[in-house]
């Protein structure tokens, strides 16, 4: 008996967490897609159920078995078409089985299943968890009930000597029915609340940028508000003009780029992807960012390869990974420093190093580089290295950081080569 219904209950939830493992990620409710795997899924437990029943002690002329269980699940859950499925299935399968009178009790049962539970349907899914449970273990009942007053009214059967077994049976059925709702029911929970934490993290990430974004772009734009004022309200030689016009134009540039770091991380394009040499672009990057060292007391050291590497990649958007990593580096080494840049390359891939003297990263900051509004400087954005991330994600490049406090940081970034030659 014990195994008879162990192996009931396998049949029963086996379907329900299969589905659960493969399929059931990102759907709102249970059944509202992939119908036909479910139904199949449905049709096996219930199949399974008759074709392995099992008896109590003190009702050995009765075979028992579970098979209302996936048949109420999938009808309720499914609607009319899943449950004409199962209701063919049931039937074909209890005809081969056989059974005299019982036949047509099962088959009467079955159809009424079939024909009835789908009514509760609407006004099911409007209830809360527990109420559910409730429902389904009252349609259950009625099942049950069903199959003792049928037999009672077509077969004659006394309706008084089939109670205990019908006690027994609503006790055992009831009990798998109602553990099957639940696992149903925390399924969806737990999906849903999946679905409103996603959401929850992609609201929350751009409100994040939306204040980054409004904060940096602020800053450039009261300096220059601030230059207009001085223009209005008092005359300056053509000198301190052209002074104040440098430096309006250094904030308006500054803008820009942060609007286009953020463009490129929100909707970044590839169709201008060309075969470049990586060595030749990194010259261009380092005499870029030349200046900007030298303000900040920082030595660059770069070690080419004689021979060109070649990858498939936009050239500015390669020199926007390369000046993005670098400015970081030379911001790290507040007292001066130095920075490397080398060059690697093997069979499939290129290897780009990029290496400063700065006061270093923690293992849980290194983690988090590239996180939308993740910074490790008092006023920084993490705009910049989003907008690496991204450029390497999309053109298969990875990225490899190597780090401790006070010992510098390295940067491991690693292209796919190209078999094409340069343009």
């Amino acid at each position: 008996m014990l195994s008879g219904i162990i192996n009931n209950a396998f049949f029963v939830f086996f379907p329900i967490f299969l589905y659960y493992l493969f399929y059931h990620q990102g759907r709102d409710r249970f059944f509202n897609n992939d119908k036909f795997i479910l139904t199949i899924l449905f049709s096996i437990s219930v199949t399974l159920c008759m074709f392995f029943p099992y008896q109590f002690l003190m009702t050995e002329d009765y075979l028992f078995d579970l098979r209302q269980v996936p048949l109420i699940i999938g009808t309720l859950y499914g609607g009319y078409i899943v449950g004409a499925v199962l209701f063919v299935v049931s039937a074909v399968v209890r005809l081969i089985i056989g059974g005299g009178d019982g036949v047509v009790i099962a088959l009467l049962n079955q159809f009424a299943i079939f024909a009835v539970v789908p009514l509760f349907r609407r006004a099911y899914f409007k209830l809360v968890h527990r109420k559910r449970i409730a429902v389904i273990t009252m349609i259950s009942a009625g099942s049950l009930a069903f199959n003792a007053f049928a037999g009672a009214l077509l077969f004659n059967d006394p309706l008084l000597e089939v109670l205990d077994m019908w006690f027994i049976l609503l006790l055992n059925q009831s009990l798998f029915i109602i553990l099957t709702t639940i696992v149903i029911e925390r399924i969806m929970k737990n999906n849903y609340i999946e679905q409103n934490m996603q959401k929850h993290e992609k609201l929350e990430v751009i409100s994040h940028l939306s204040a980054s974004i409004s904060h940096e772009i602020r800053n450039p734009l009261q300096v220059i508000k601030g230059f207009i004022q001085l223009l209005h309200t008092k005359e300056y030689d053509r000198e301190k003009q052209k002074e104040f016009y440098q430096y309006m134009n250094e904030e308006i540039e500054s803008a820009e780029r942060i609007i286009s770091d953020y463009l490129m991380f929100a909707k970044p394009t590839f169709d201008d992807q060309e075969t470049i040499s990586v060595e030749r672009e990194i010259e261009k990057a380092v005499s870029i960012i030349q200046p900007y060292a030298n303000l900040s007391s920082v030595s660059i050291q770069y070690t080419g390869l004689a021979s060109d590497h070649l990858i498939d990649c936009d050239h500015q958007r390669f020199k926007q990974v390369i000046i993005n990593i670098a400015r970081n580096s030379i911001e790290a080494m507040e007292g001066g420093g130095k920075l490397t840049f080398k060059v690697k390359g093997d069979k499939d891939h290129v290897l780009v190093i990029i290496a400063d003297t700065g006061k270093g990263m923690t293992g849980e900051e290194v983690i988090r580089l590239g996180e939308p509004y993740y910074s490790n400087k008092a006023t920084g954005t993490g705009l910049g290295m989003m907008v690496v991330y991204s450029i390497l994600k999309n053109i298969h490049g990875t990225i490899e950081v190597n780090s401790m406090p006070d010992k510098g940081t390295e940067f491991l970034i690693r292209f796919p080569k190209s078999m094409q030659q340069p343009k």
